[in-house]
């Protein structure tokens, strides 16, 4: 059964503990994060989950909802943009000539319709066949 409500919007409560985001190489959507009791554990899942192929980011320890150290929080870094370099024109070594006028087209011709044959009357195919 379908909700009619609108959705949530209160934050999810993440659970004490110490978090990894985990995504596929090269991916832009959001990853999932895993929750392990110790920090033990969650440095075995970081070198299980990169063994893997996957691209892994260390959120940190997560204590009374907030994040116990500032680097932990995940939060991306911004990468600065490169300026992009103008681009030349491109300069043609033939000069440029007066446009051809354009011949028109002869309009097509329509086929005729295919004929079709009669068909012959039913008493005369069965006489036939006897």
């Amino acid at each position: 059964m379908k909700s009619k409500g609108r959705p949530a919007t209160r934050p999810i409560k993440l659970m004490d503990g110490f978090y990894i985001e985990v995504r596929n190489r090269g991916s832009k959507d959001k990853g999932v994060k895993i929750r392990n009791v110790t920090k033990e554990l969650m440095d075995a899942m970081v070198k299980h989950y990169e063994r893997s192929n996957k691209e892994v980011n260390v959120l940190g320890e997560h204590k009374d909802d907030k994040w116990v150290n500032d680097k932990a929080a995940p939060k991306k870094p911004k990468v600065p943009k490169v300026p992009k370099e103008p681009k030349e024109p491109k300069i043609s070594k033939e000069p440029k000539t007066s446009k051809e006028p354009k011949v028109a087209k002869e309009p097509k011709v329509a086929k005729e319709p295919k004929v079709q044959k009669e068909a012959k009357p039913v008493k005369a195919a069965k006489a036939k066949k006897k």
